[in-house]
């Protein structure tokens, strides 16, 4: 995507108020996880969970290590509910204490989206799942998250997804 096009076309108002809405009506009883297409596009989110009454803090690349650090203790002590993130909190970063992933940011890879999702999945004490509010058409791009998916590169080195149902494992 062009992510000027993107960020356009996902900050509407309407758009982000669906965001907000969407998690009011799905998973306001967890801390969450939003992402945003940009740095405005976040900001704008933020500002739409504030005036709903839900504590939200923006965080993007350009903040200070620290600086994010004490917003993340603030969410698992339950003093922010939802964490507002661009460019941030894909990988690398460990908070299962997170019950909620809202997705606000299209994307064409398929990589980013597990990523995105697989941030909902990491065990904590009292946790048994979590909620995965696709807000972006993510899902219908690359597949929940139940299925497996097999990368093979092509000749030209281009990435073909197949996906095949996941199978339980016997019990």
């Amino acid at each position: 995507f062009n992510q000027k096009q993107l960020a356009d076309a996902m900050d509407k108002g309407d758009l982000v108020g669906n965001v907000v809405q969407h998690f009011m009506d799905e998973g306001q009883d967890g801390a969450a996880l939003c992402f945003g297409v940009n740095i405005t596009h976040s900001k704008h989110l933020c500002e739409r969970f504030n005036a709903a009454g839900i504590k939200a803090v923006h965080v993007d690349a350009s903040m200070p290590d620290e600086e994010r650090d004490v917003i993340l203790q603030e969410q698992e002590a339950g003093i922010v509910k939802v964490i507002c993130s661009v460019g941030v909190h894909i990988i690398g970063v460990d908070m299962p204490w997170l019950r909620v992933i809202i997705d606000a940011a299209p994307t064409w890879s398929l990589m980013r989206h597990i990523q995105k999702m697989c941030r909902g999945t990491r065990p904590y004490e009292g946790k048994e799942n979590f909620i995965y509010l696709d807000n972006a058409g993510n899902t219908f791009r690359h597949g929940p998250i139940e299925l497996e998916s097999e990368a093979v590169l092509c000749k030209d080195l281009q990435q073909e997804i197949k996906f095949k149902e996941s199978k339980p494992d016997s019990v």
